[in-house]
């Protein structure tokens, strides 16, 4: 095994978090109305595309695999994937939660 012994689990248990929090997230959006757009359900799909490509990238590095002499940088450069994976889900999530909330109105003073 490439990683501790408890780094699998931790990787799930905070997936599954993620997970939940995303499910919360897109339901409060939904009842409050502000998830009507088309586009904004995208990126949050997209977000969690994302992310669950990030923690299937981790748990490829708890796998034993045979990748000879260059076997550490092989699991830095899948870690660092996954950490790619996480900005550009969590670029998605800004850009679906700006995307969702409501326009601004102009107050004359």
């Amino acid at each position: 095994m490439l990683l501790e012994a408890d780094a699998p689990f931790l990787f799930t248990i905070a997936f599954l978090c993620v997970t939940v929090c995303f499910v919360v997230l897109i339901a409060v959006l939904y009842r409050k109305g502000r998830l009507r757009k088309k586009a904004s359900v995208a990126l949050f799909l997209l977000q969690w595309v994302f992310t669950a490509l990030a923690f299937f990238q981790l748990m490829a590095t708890a796998r034993p695999n045979d990748l000879g002499p260059m076997l550490t940088e092989n699991v830095s450069y899948m870690v660092g994937w996954a950490g790619i994976y996480w900005a550009v889900s969590i670029a998605f999530l800004a850009a679906g939660l700006f995307s969702a909330l409501p326009a601004r109105q102009q107050t004359d003073k």
